[in-house]
């Protein structure tokens, strides 16, 4: 998530005409111009939630001198440049980016103080800070970003400002820190980052009839998950879609396409042909728009599935754990062409936590026993744990007992107190190479399988400290 402006002030000019030149933004009020060879401006802002800002400053750079700014009555330390001597001339305009400052939600006095010369400021603005780790923007934060977006692109009050693109290349012209990955149709109609409010370098698009996932397709996916720290892939499909339609055509035998257009739709037609075969069944016409509608939704869950399944075989275990731990996202979309709507599919809240197995060294299954201790079998069944988010990079695993497993003092196993996830009970997922992985305690021990085939824990991983997760099927 880049610099998006969230609010912003035009003046023709601050220190000619004062409060009656100015053109405030809903968020602003209480604008106070002092005249004078030494004075302030101070006015009161309204922000959507508590955080980091950047100030951004549109001004001539010609004789510019240093300001202090003043964030609810604290001075800030660095100053700002806001004098200068004339007023501003288009051909000097520029950009300049101070702080980050800390605001709290709600209203914020600022104020700055100018001691020789009154400024002449073109423009104001902010924009949230929004941190980002080296694994990205926590997927469920960045679709919740996205609905946000939706809505304000849907209410008319989007708040990507035109006039600060040119900006905003600038910020994105070395890196580039996408928080969302969207493959959308190619239709003109349908431009993700108008529909969800973004701006440069928010978005990791990709575009193809259809919305298919071909190769290339996967392979951009996985760039931008391995390389770009993104952890969001949404799959926006719409309504009426030409390339969906046309697999239905062929479906029925209606119509047959050649060359690429042909491989492409193709590729759709296995995926929409129940659909089809559902309303000849119904008796409904070829181009019912309720059959090309659960089509373009079957399509759009299929694709998802498509991307699930691709990231999950690509033979990374910490990429598929975040996969099955919901760190990773890809959820599906519809975007209504009549009304704009946007409609999610697959919430995160919707899927029951992913079933595993562990297998111990020798493909020794691991087990909970009847005094509730993790053993590792040599007749090689396992027992089947459900895999759940402990927070902080940590995992945890609820065995079939409705427990979850904790390190006692007898070992690992199954406690009296382990209806929820303690101190105890949480593991931290160490990736070993060779698909073996080792799991770490709370105190910084790892889980082992002794002499005796129970497990308990050991101060360094060896052979007898490797375990390999397996997928239950469901």
């Amino acid at each position: 998530m880049s610099s998006d402006i969230l609010f912003s002030i035009l003046t023709k000019d601050f220190s000619a005409s004062g409060p009656n030149s100015i053109r405030e933004a809903p968020s602003w009020s209480n604008l106070t111009v002092t005249s004078g060879p030494t004075g302030y401006i101070e006015w009161r802002i309204k922000f959507p939630s508590a955080g980091k800002y950047h100030l951004h400053v549109q001004m001539s750079a010609a004789d510019s001198r240093p300001c202090i700014l003043s964030i609810n009555g604290l001075a800030q330390a660095a100053p700002i440049l806001g004098e200068t001597t004339g007023s501003w001339h288009s051909d000097t305009l520029q950009w300049f980016v101070y702080g980050p400052y800390e605001f709290k939600e709600g209203e914020n006095l600022l104020r700055i103080d100018f001691k020789q010369y009154q400024p002449h400021l073109k423009m104001f603005g902010f924009s949230q800070v929004h941190e980002q780790t080296e694994a990205g923007v926590d997927a469920h934060r960045a679709l919740q970003e996205l609905k946000d977006g939706y809505q304000r692109y849907l209410t008319g009050k989007s708040r990507v400002n035109p006039q600060l693109v040119h900006e905003q290349v600038k910020a994105n012209a070395k890196d580039q820190k996408p928080f969302a990955i969207v493959l959308a149709c190619a239709d003109s109609r349908v431009p993700p980052e108008i529909i969800f409010d973004q701006d440069i370098g928010d978005l990791f698009v990709l575009r193809v009839a259809g919305n298919v996932a071909d190769t290339f397709i996967l392979g951009s996916i996985q760039y931008a998950i391995e390389h770009l720290g993104t952890r969001l892939v949404v799959v926006l499909g719409h309504e009426r879609c030409g390339a969906i339609k046309a697999a239905i055509s062929v479906a029925a035998k209606k119509d047959s396409f050649s060359g690429p257009l042909g491989q492409l739709v193709s590729a759709i037609v296995p995926l929409v042909e129940p659909v089809y075969r559902c309303g000849v069944l119904a008796g409904l016409p070829q181009v019912d728009a309720a059959v090309l509608d659960d089509a373009v939704r079957v399509n759009v869950r299929r694709q998802t599935a498509v991307i699930r399944d691709a990231l999950e075989n690509l033979g990374q275990e910490k990429l598929t754990l975040e996969l099955w731990l919901r760190h990773i996202l890809v959820v599906g979309a519809r975007y209504d062409l009549d009304d704009g709507e946007v409609e999610f599919f697959d919430e995160p809240g919707n899927d029951r936590p992913k079933r595993i197995g562990l297998i111990a060294k020798d493909d020794f299954g691991v087990a909970v026993d009847s005094s509730g201790i993790l053993t590792a079998r040599k007749d090689q069944s396992f027992d089947e744990f459900e895999l759940h988010d402990a927070g902080e990079e940590r995992l945890a695993l609820k065995s079939l007992h409705g427990k979850f497993l904790s390190t006692t003092a007898d070992g690992v196993g199954v406690a009296a107190t382990g209806l929820q996830i303690g101190e105890t009970e949480r593991f931290r997922f160490i990736e070993l190479g060779d698909k073996r992985f080792a799991f770490q305690n709370h105190r910084g021990r790892y889980l082992s399988v002794g002499p005796d085939g129970r497990i308990t824990t050991a101060a360094v991983a060896h052979e007898g400290e490797y375990f390999r997760i397996i997928e239950v099927d469901e």
